[in-house]
């Protein structure tokens, strides 16, 4: 078995055991981080049937996904990294969930350029809870505004 299949399943045990115990109602999602694997590496995955995959990084994302998209029709991709406003149109493109939502600024383009493709994504705001300026995500006290501006103004998808 590949290796890469023996860590998925090693984790979806300890997560199904996690869920038994709680007797929770429902099972979080695997997002298989697969920034820096190559296509040969996450074909196994792919085929056994997960479908959510996380990347940082826009352009390796396109380079390795463009393709494939087609032919997993359940593929959901995840954008976890730092979106610079520049790469939001690729990112729009590409990407059926984008973890980074944390200004205006962003929610803005994210908007129009999904107006602009005709496609509609989801999205997480991305919360500053150590209120230090030097990190990324929404200030806490900005967050019911910033929520009601995304939602209510621009229509975006935050879940």
């Amino acid at each position: 078995m590949h290796i890469n299949l023996q860590r998925l399943n090693s984790i979806k045990n300890k997560v199904k055991e996690i869920v038994d115990r709680k007797q929770l109602k429902t099972a979080p999602q695997i997002i298989a981080v697969s920034k820096t694997f190559s296509l040969n590496e996450i074909i196994p995955l792919l085929e056994m049937g997960h479908s959510h995959f996380g990347e940082n990084k826009i352009q390796e994302a396109e380079n390795k996904w463009n393709g494939i998209k087609n032919k997993y029709k359940n593929l959901q991709l995840h954008f976890v990294g730092k979106l610079q406003s520049n790469k939001v149109k690729k990112a729009i493109k590409l990407f059926d969930y984008i973890h980074s939502l944390d200004n205006k600024k962003l929610a803005l383009k994210l908007y129009q350029h999904e107006k602009e493709l005709n496609k509609k994504c989801k999205f997480f705001i991305q919360v500053n809870l150590a209120d230090e300026d030097q990190k990324s995500g929404i200030m806490l006290n900005y967050l019911n505004n910033f929520y009601k501006y995304c939602t209510t103004e621009l229509s975006l998808n935050v879940v």
